[in-house]
């Protein structure tokens, strides 16, 4: 393929409306494409005075607002690639945030860095990067419209940003997903289609940039389709929920992407005065996903909005990971969401698919996450990526034009003849892609993915114990429509308070990672299982909480653990 303007569906440029509502980057902003699309050129130029050269990385610490929008494509329009972090450096986060912070800038290794606020001195930027530049939001106010500027041109394969992510190992590492534009393509392609998106809709998203969810599902979607749009600030959304919902109703938006955890948020405040008066009749196609779905809550959901004009069919359950840019499936534009309900022994024990009837005892519900998206190939298969029988559960494997490459900085791709395996547990049915557990042992919470050992290491810390007495994991229980987050711990001796001792590690937990763990169980030594060589084995644990028999550990068990 010849080489093409990047991204060429940006320069078409367009007098839709961009809004973003008022958050950390300042008041209400409102700006067109075309102004969009200028001032981003402005920013190129810059960005190419100060270094910056066809496939170098700038990486972007800056909050949701036209700052971060410009440096996006500015950074595409020079011929390099962006990289974005969380821009929060607050006081009950900071140590968390700077090492996570520095191990995402060793990984990216920018040319340049953007930074906003006290993202700019969150580190020292110029001992850590001799080589690199660093620039403020106070040099953007200054930028005037640049159309004069030619931007650089690369070809389909080259990098585009990276995405970061536990991965589907759960190493504990900053693992940097590899995008390229045509990647990026042909996922916004096929997202548009399953939601058969037209120029008269409009995008309303609160979702953050650094979120694959956001970036992709709403940012870029609104760019690469021309849609109207509205941007709600993550720490906008986060003060006052019911925001986007009133923006949904105010600028009749029709699009709207959101992990789960969202709409169970907003069916608790569904009878808040703030909701009253709300019209949700133009919204018509809403993603769920991110982290898992259960049928309650978009039961739940429908039934608290019904009244404001919200469709039986605006919930579109979806999957999809980093490592496919973000969509592999998702739910078709007004077709029933499908819910079937599985024997319970039959999928946990044996690992088979046999349909049963709703009120059947302990029957395990299961929601539909549409067809694979166009261009994507999807199969079930063992750990090595061998296919299995139609009605067995098994390894969710993709293969497509949007699956990633590898990760950069990284030797080993993780692809099996074009194939990757998601780390997911699931099956076909009807064509569609059902979930119903995790291989993997990245820990999913409000959208985001946290290794285990990041928890595991926490906790060694405030117990006092040796590395490898304390495992994390989360357990998706949909027969109980919600995943659970455990932390197991062999102490080494009698607890003097065992309630108190939860409870403060708990809080601890929440202040260092905004992660709220549902269950702490202190167990004798010995009760973890582990490898013959002495790793523990966090599925195998989690396998023991749910049968309860964590606190019998076995001679066996007791002899890894010793050895």
């Amino acid at each position: 393929m010849q080489g093409w303007a990047v991204p060429t569906f940006l320069l078409e440029g367009g007098r839709q409306e961009i809004v973003i509502y008022p958050g950390d980057h300042g008041p209400e902003r409102r700006l067109t494409l075309d102004e969009l699309v200028s001032r981003s050129l402005a920013a190129s130029r810059l960005f190419q005075s100060m270094g910056v050269e066809p496939g170098d990385r700038v990486m972007l610490l800056a909050p949701t607002g036209a700052l971060l929008l410009q440096a996006m494509l500015g950074a595409w329009f020079c011929g390099a690639a962006f990289a974005i972090a969380p821009p929060n450096t607050g006081e009950t986060r900071a140590a968390m945030t700077r090492e996570q912070l520095l191990k995402r800038v060793v990984v990216t290794r920018p040319k340049l860095i953007v930074a906003s606020g006290k993202a700019a001195t969150a580190l020292p930027w110029l001992e850590i990067l001799p080589g690199a530049s660093v620039i403020g939001d106070d040099v953007f106010a200054h930028l005037a419209g640049d159309d004069t500027f030619a931007p650089v041109r690369l070809a389909p394969n080259d990098l585009a940003y990276l995405q970061f992510t536990s991965g589907s190992t759960g190493s504990g590492c900053a693992k940097a997903v590899i995008v390229t534009h045509a990647a990026l393509t042909s996922n916004l392609r096929g997202i548009a289609q399953a939601a058969r998106i037209v120029t008269d809709d409009c995008m309303v998203s609160w979702a953050p940039a650094h979120h694959d969810m956001g970036l992709v599902g709403g940012f870029l979607q609104a760019l690469f389709s021309k849609l109207r749009s509205v941007f709600i600030p993550v720490e906008t959304f986060s003060k006052s929920p019911w925001i986007w919902v009133q923006a949904i109703s105010e600028h009749r938006g029709t699009l709207s992407p959101s992990p789960t955890f969202s709409y169970t948020i907003l069916q608790k405040l569904s009878n808040t005065h703030r909701l009253s008066g709300i019209d949700l009749s133009s919204w018509r196609y809403a993603w769920i996903g991110a982290e898992p779905i259960f049928p309650e809550v978009i039961s739940r959901f429908n039934g608290a909005f019904r009244t404001r004009g919200l469709s039986e069919t605006t919930l579109r359950p979806s999957y999809g990971l980093a490592e496919s840019v973000v969509a592999i499936s998702c739910s078709v534009d007004k077709e029933p969401v499908c819910v079937i309900h599985c024997d319970p022994f039959q999928l946990r024990q044996n690992g088979r698919v046999r349909l049963v009837a709703s009120e059947t005892a302990g029957a395990i519900p299961l929601v539909g996450n549409g067809p694979p998206i166009a261009g994507m190939t999807i199969k079930i298969a063992d750990e090595v990526g061998t296919e299995l029988p139609s009605d067995r559960v098994g390894h969710i494997w993709m293969k497509g034009p949007s699956v990633t490459p590898g990760y950069f900085g990284v030797d080993d791709s993780g692809l099996v003849d074009g194939w990757r395996d998601t780390g997911d547990l699931g099956f076909l049915y009807q064509k569609q892609v059902f979930v119903s557990g995790r291989a993997k042992e990245v820990i999913i919470r409000g959208g985001v993915n946290i290794a285990p050992q990041d928890i595991e290491w926490m906790v060694e810390q405030f117990l006092g114990l040796r590395p490898g007495r304390v495992v994390a994991f989360s357990d998706i229980r949909c027969e109980l429509g919600r995943e659970e987050v455990v932390v197991v711990a062999e102490t080494r001796g009698k607890l003097t308070d065992v309630v108190a001792t939860r409870q403060s590690l708990l809080q601890t937990i929440v202040r260092a990672t905004g992660l709220a763990v549902d269950h702490i169980e202190f167990v004798p030594t010995g009760s973890i299982p582990r490898t013959t060589s002495g790793k523990v084995q966090r599925s195998r644990t989690r396998d023991l909480y749910r049968a309860g028999e964590l606190h019998k550990p076995s001679a066996a068990v007791m002899s890894a653990a010793n050895g």
